[in-house]
């Protein structure tokens, strides 16, 4: 694993990639010497096809999990939001 700074990956982005998709090496890029992100080969078993109903049931099963705002509650948000 290879691993480069913020500035160096900006500058030398093409060549990094080309190291990602030809020889499949990860790269970790930080920043003032902390890891922040990685490139690493894409994975086409990784990706799913998902129908629009698989992704409405997802979005209702986040919406079952939330509580929802009393009117009072909502009031404020609103205000709040028109204060700023």
């Amino acid at each position: 694993m290879k691993k480069v700074g913020a500035f160096e990956a900006k500058t030398k982005l093409s060549e990094l990639l080309r190291d990602v998709e030809e020889r499949h090496e990860e790269i970790v890029i930080t920043r003032h010497h902390r890891n922040i992100a990685r490139l690493v080969p894409f994975d086409d078993s990784r990706e799913q096809d998902l129908s629009k109903g698989d992704i409405l049931k997802g979005f209702r099963k986040i919406r079952k999990k939330q509580t929802p705002l009393n009117s009072d509650e909502l009031r404020n948000m609103i205000d709040e939001g028109r204060m700023r």
